[in-house]
């Protein structure tokens, strides 16, 4: 199931709207865009009964800024010291977190998310993995070997997947979101690397070769969806959904 995020009233989050129901406003999920660290009971009852994507946070004010202290061990500590006292509001909301990693926050890489979820993760906190965020100009010229190992690290333990693009900015110092398609990501690799990946884990899972199901060649956890961020309107957009749709179908496999 393909999803698009939709700006609501509020400035700090967005809808997730199932594009199998046009024109529909039931939510699937919402994004909160602050400072994970900073996420608090009272930010909680808005999004009661439902699921809450959320970045991993970062020790510095700005979440777009380097800031070493991410890269320190005790700031995966701090993330899970955050989570762990917001638990118990959670399970009273019947509310569940998918924290979104970054490459300038404090799940930074591929290793560091994966054993962070691995030990954290569980039916209220999962993972929304979004290749593009993971990434850093300086890595460019190795994409598709970074995507790759992303992919194998974190394809099997995602719940939901995200598409989204990138591209530098003046400086060459930070990539800057763009319209899918129009950057330096192109989604439709990225997404037959993570079906490839979920693929392999679930043949090992099971212990023998075989086709996978459609239910493991298309499902992404409870949630079922990859969301689409910023798709391009008009014929841009409905073209790269039909990529997609028959990348999925496919199973990644030609």
């Amino acid at each position: 199931m393909f999803c698009t995020e939709q700006p609501t009233r509020c400035a700090d989050e967005v809808r997730i709207v199932a594009l199998h129901r046009p024109g529909s406003d039931a939510i699937i999920a919402k994004r909160w865009t602050g400072n994970v660290i900073h996420l608090d009971v009272a930010d909680l009852k808005r999004f009661a009964g439902g699921t809450l994507i959320v970045n991993s946070g970062s020790l510095g004010e700005n979440l777009h800024d380097l800031h070493p202290g991410n890269w320190m061990a005790g700031a995966a500590a701090r993330l899970a010291d955050r989570v762990a006292a917001l638990r118990g509001e959670m399970e009273r909301l019947d509310l569940r977190l998918l924290i979104e990693p970054h490459s300038r926050h404090i799940l930074n890489d591929a290793p560091t998310a994966a054993a962070f979820l691995r030990e954290f993760g569980d039916d209220r906190i999962g993972l929304a993995f979004n290749p593009c965020a993971l990434f850093e100009p300086s890595m460019l010229d190795f994409a598709e070997d970074h995507l790759l190992r992303m992919a194998e690290a974190l394809s099997p333990l995602a719940s939901v997947v995200i598409l989204a693009d990138a591209a530098p900015d003046a400086s060459g110092e930070s990539l800057l979101p763009t319209d899918l398609g129009r950057g330096e990501f192109d989604p439709r690799p990225i997404l037959r690397a993570v079906l490839d990946a979920r693929n392999q884990a679930a043949k090992g899972e099971r212990g023998a070769a075989g086709p996978p199901t459609p239910t493991q060649q298309s499902g992404f956890g409870r949630d079922g969806a990859v969301i689409l961020r910023r798709l391009p309107a008009g014929a841009a957009g409905e073209s790269l959904i039909g990529d997609l749709h028959r990348l999925l179908a496919q199973g990644a496999v030609d």
